[in-house]
């Protein structure tokens, strides 16, 4: 996807529906330190709520979902209801002609994503799945040297990405709000796949811990893809860590490398995860040493929302063939997960 320099974007105009704290991380915080980009609503079921996370936040109006969608000072609209709400409203939102940045995952369904992405085509929108880890430069040049050959061809990735959930009435440990690790953090691993090598991922096997809601508290899916060339992988995922973990282990045919705090490159103020830190281990590379990036203070929700605000200026199209096939691995893996009960 082609994105030109943020700084060239002008603010765009957010709609947020969120009160929750991921609000902070992905809007407030990002807007409060400068990013080109601007919160003009907030909207919630409970209006009162609305109402207080608007004044607490500094955003100028506030009211329900539908007030948002008719509100002619938002080009676009972040979503960051439960899981099973989301393709719902990103629909209603491509409808009322506002752009979509979506909290992962947008959906489970490949049919639908693919038929919503081609609405949003015809209705002149970006729909964007927030994988905002991939719109941090040192990341982003690892990446990008990663499907360049440093390694020669990629055959092996492993990523392992948990934490604690502690609260015991989080929408995670919901079933009928497709809570679950997988859909929470192991969703990181199987995009993470797609950028370095895209192509149709098949699921082998998949195996779950579940809690007392139903939902995986642990789970971990082995996967492969057969062509061009093969690669194998494995994602685990947790919401019962005893300490947080968040790393990937790429092996090539010509060498390996192990990224550390690839999902949160610069941790968010009050994530809890102070020692984190994005940083590359080269164990063995094809060429020559590929140079860090220095990692300044803003963090991957930062950029990503000016990458959106370029993307929406520049018109760069959806990442469908990405979208789909994502939205088609996680299926499988929830389906599987389902007749191993």
């Amino acid at each position: 996807m082609t994105t030109p320099a943020p700084a060239t974007a002008p603010p765009l105009r957010i709609g947020a529906a969120c009160t929750g704290w991921i609000g902070g991380w992905a809007l407030h915080g990002p807007v409060t330190a400068g990013a080109r980009a601007t919160v003009t609503f907030v909207a919630s079921r409970d209006r009162d709520r609305a109402r207080r996370h608007a004044e607490a936040n500094s955003v100028p109006a506030y009211g329900s979902w539908p007030e948002l969608l008719m509100c002619s000072d938002v080009d676009a609209v972040y979503l960051a209801t439960p899981n099973s709400d989301h393709l719902t409203k990103a629909r209603q939102a491509v409808l009322a002609g506002k752009h979509v940045l979506c909290e992962k995952p947008l959906s489970c369904d490949a049919s639908a994503v693919e038929e919503l992405l081609a609405l949003a085509a015809r209705r002149g929108v970006l729909v964007q799945e927030a994988y905002h880890y991939r719109d941090h430069p040192a990341v982003a040049r690892v990446l990008a040297a990663l499907r360049a050959g440093a390694i020669g061809r990629v055959r092996r990735i492993t990523v392992d990405y948990g934490w604690l959930l502690d609260r015991p009435c989080d929408v995670r440990l919901r079933p009928e709000l497709d809570g679950g690790a997988f859909l929470d953090v192991g969703c990181y691993g199987v995009d993470l796949l797609h950028s370095l090598v895209p192509g149709t991922w098949s699921v082998l096997d998949v195996q779950a811990v579940r809690g007392p809601t139903g939902v995986d508290l642990e789970s971990r899916a082995r996967l492969a893809l057969r062509s061009p060339h093969p690669v194998r992988a494995e994602v685990r995922a947790a919401l019962r860590a005893p300490a947080t973990v968040c790393e990937a282990h790429i092996e090539g045919t010509e060498g390996a490398v192990r990224l550390l705090s690839p999902f949160a490159p610069v941790p968010p103020p009050g994530a809890g995860t102070a020692g984190l830190g994005f940083r590359a281990e080269w164990e063995h590379s094809a060429g020559a040493p590929i140079e860090p990036v220095p990692i300044r203070a803003a963090t991957s929700y930062h950029h990503q929302l000016d990458a959106f605000a370029a993307r929406v200026a520049s018109r760069a199209p959806a990442e469908t063939a990405a979208l789909v096939s994502r939205a088609r691995v996680l299926a499988e893996v929830r389906n599987r997960m389902e007749k191993n009960r």
